[in-house]
C-alpha cells in the first residue's frame, strides 16, 4: 500500500523528528502515517511510535493505552514480545509496578530462552 513510497517519507521523518528531540511534531506525523495507510504492514511500529512520543512528553497515560491497542493487535505478530515490554516500562513510569510486573512475566512465560525473557528478567529486578 505504497502511494509514490510517501507512506515511508512520512515514517522516515517522523523518526528523524523523534531523534531531533521534536516529540510532537513527530507526534503528528506518525498520526498522519497512521490516518493515511490505516491498514499499512507498519501500522504496529507507527502505533507505538505515537505511544513512545507520548512517553517523552510525559503523556504516559496515552502512551500506555496506545501501546495496549497495540498488544491486543499483534498477539501473533514477530513484534508481539517488543510490544509488552514497551507497556512495562510506560506503566513503570506511571508507578503501576505490579502492572509492569505482570507484563514482564508475561514475556517470561511466553518466550523463555529469548532475548525478550532476559531482558524482562533484567528489568524486573528495578522494580
Amino acid at each position: 500500500q505504497d502511494t509514490q513510497g510517501s507512506d515511508m517519507v512520512l515514517y522516515t521523518k517522523g523518526n528523524l523528528l523523534f531523534r531531533k528531540g521534536q516529540f510532537q511534531e513527530a507526534k503528528d506525523v506518525y498520526e498522519l502515517f497512521a490516518t493515511h495507510f490505516p491498514s499499512h504492514e507498519h501500522i504496529p511500529l507507527v502505533k507505538s511510535s505515537i505511544a513512545y512520543c507520548y512517553e517523552e512528553l510525559g503523556e504516559w497515560d496515552k502512551a500506555s493505552d496506545i501501546l495496549g491497542e497495540v498488544k491486543a493487535a499483534s498477539v501473533n505478530s514477530f513484534y508481539y514480545p517488543q510490544v509488552v515490554l514497551d507497556l512495562a516500562r510506560v506503566e513503570t513510569l506511571k508507578g503501576r509496578m505490579d502492572e509492569a510486573l505482570n507484563h514482564y512475566k508475561e514475556v517470561m512465560a511466553a518466550y523463555p530462552d529469548t532475548e525478550f525473557s532476559k531482558k524482562a528478567e533484567s528489568l524486573i529486578d528495578f522494580l
